[in-house]
Parts: C-alpha cells; structure tokens; sequence
C-alpha cells in the first residue's frame, strides 16, 4: 500500500528578538490603556465591543483577520500639532478596515474613509504623525484603525479618552450593522447624537469626563430606546465573542476610602 503524499506545511515567518519586543510592548501598552478607559467602558458595550475588535480581531478564529491599531498624535510638545501650527478638524476618527467601509446609513451610502485615503485627505497631518514616529498607517485589509488626539494642554484631564471611547464605539456600531445586520436604520447624525450620549452616560454614571452639556443630554434621555438597542446588540455581540458582561463596580467602603488617602 502506498502512504499518501503528506501536505507541505505552509511556512510561517521567523519571528526575531525585534519582532518579540514590539508584540509585548504593544500588548502591555493595550494593558495599560485598557485600565485607564475603564471608567468610560464601563457603561458602553458598543466601545467595549470596538476595543475587543481592535485586541483580538475583527472575526475570532481567523487569522487572517488579526486585531487593529490605536494609534494617539501629540497635540503639544515639541513635535506636537500646535508646534507646527496645524488645527485639524478632528480630535479623533474612526478609520474602519475594508470589511465595514461600506456605510449603512440610510441617507448617506458613500463609504468610508480607509488608511489608504487618509494621506490624500490629511497631508498636514499625514506629515506630522510621522515626525512623531507613526511612519505608516495599518492597511484597511490588515484590520481597522482608532485615532486620537492627546497631550493637549488647553483640553481638561480625561478628554481625550472620551474621544477615544467614542471611535471605539463607531467601530462597534460597524460590526453591528455590518455583520449581524442589526440597527442599520441608525443614520450616522443620529449615531452621533447617540455617542454623545454615551459621553455622558460615563459622566453620570461612571464619573468621567464628557463634553458640557452631554451629561444633561443623556439625563433628559437616559431612556432612549436606540441607546438600548445599540447596548443589546453589542452585548449580543460581545457574548458570542467570548467576553463576559462587564461586573457592576462595588462602591468603596469608608475603610477603603480612608486608606486611599495614603496611596
């Protein structure tokens, strides 16, 4: 009997000591940041669901489908925007991969902006990242991109994590309309109008930091039912991917508030 002829092993990259290094200080770096949102993923599975994406993968389970980047540009410092002069028109986006280009929006079918259209759009800004060591951006087929602005002086203490919670959330809502066909009667102004309620959910409920005037917003409409569809859907989505609901934060006991003043 003849033994069949064995399959010829696909052969896998040789990782070097260099290419170790950057996958832990980029694994430690998602640690690190992943603790300081907290206090705004809280109260947001869409954002939870974006984060998620970003560390693990767009689709578990495939490789060829490996998580995406966030990426922060300086706004102060010597190689800061404002060094250079240059006031962008955004504070953070939402670059998605070539899976979810394709917009939703019943209004507005014209498909998102990927890594390959930002140079041409931002040359400025393009120039600047550089400058700061971001040589190139993520491929739109290697998975999706978070941007955010960050260091800058003139912005309160938290702002530019909610910026950040809200890109992480817009990549959410993309899986949701996208993969799982849900919602995608949410036009992108109202998505919006919805983020911003989000902000000030975390501001009301979890204690960080939102725009003015979002907090009150979400107060007059905390029981908004597209708020909880996009809750629902992403907790759906956030369940089939593995990740447990997020616990409730325990209050601190006067004990433990009284030893916190010692740290």
């Amino acid at each position: 009997m003849q033994l069949p002829k064995s399959k010829p092993l696909k052969k896998q990259p040789t990782k070097t000591q260099e290419d170790f290094n950057r996958e832990m200080g980029n694994s430690l770096a998602m640690i690190e940041l992943r603790a300081e949102l907290d206090p705004y993923l809280q109260k947001n599975d869409a954002a939870r669901l974006g984060f998620d994406m970003i560390e693990r993968g767009e689709v578990i389970g495939d490789p060829d489908r490996k998580g995406g980047e966030i990426l922060a540009g300086l706004v102060g410092g010597e190689e800061g925007f404002d060094a250079y002069g240059l006031r962008k028109r955004f504070s953070g986006m939402m670059i998605p991969s070539s899976r979810y280009k394709e917009s939703k929006d019943p209004n507005d079918p014209r498909p998102f902006a990927t890594t390959e259209d930002f140079p041409d759009r931002f040359p400025l800004t393009t120039q600047v990242l550089q400058k700061q060591g971001i040589g190139s951006l993520l491929p739109p087929e290697k998975g999706s991109t978070i941007y955010y602005d960050t260091g800058d002086d003139d912005k309160p203490r938290g702002a530019d994590l909610s910026v950040l919670m809200e890109e992480l959330a817009h990549l959410g809502m993309r899986k949701i309309q996208a993969d799982a066909g849900k919602l995608t009667d949410i036009s992108l102004p109202e998505e919006e109008r919805l983020m911003d309620y989000m902000q000030g959910r975390a501001e009301a409920e979890s204690g960080a930091y939102s725009a003015p005037g979002n907090k009150d917003r979400y107060l007059m409409t905390k029981f908004s039912s597209r708020l909880a569809d996009i809750d629902k859907a992403a907790l759906e989505e956030l369940g089939m991917r593995g990740v447990p609901p997020q616990r409730e934060q325990v209050p601190p006991t006067i004990m433990e508030k009284f030893l916190g003043m010692f740290r």
